[in-house]
């Protein structure tokens, strides 16, 4: 029988292999500050931004500075403007409609 820990530490591994590229092929890719972000159209004129290696974040605690990297992702890979009542953030995840 697998005990907590070695799940937690198994889960761990796959985490830390995992890049969001992976699940997102058609997402774009651009750099902010250093970090690589993957940017993907939801529609027209919504998009979502998240970073693309999750393992430099915890995943107990929340690092709220990424939300910011995350709305500059979208205004870099789209050229457009964020709408600042548009923004949603959830954990690592941004999605915002632009304005070009």
């Amino acid at each position: 029988m697998i005990k907590p820990i070695q799940l937690i530490l198994f889960a761990g591994v796959l985490a830390s292999c995992t890049r969001m590229d992976q699940y997102y092929p058609d997402a774009q890719k651009t750099t902010i500050s250093g970090e690589e972000f993957v940017v993907r159209k939801l529609s027209a004129s919504t998009y979502q931004a998240l970073p693309n290696d999750p393992s430099r974040y915890s995943l107990t605690s929340l690092d709220a500075s990424v939300w910011g990297r995350n709305m500059l992702a979208i205004e870099k890979a789209t050229g457009c403007k964020v709408m600042p009542g548009s923004i949603k953030n959830s954990h690592m995840n941004t999605i915002a409609a632009v304005l070009c």
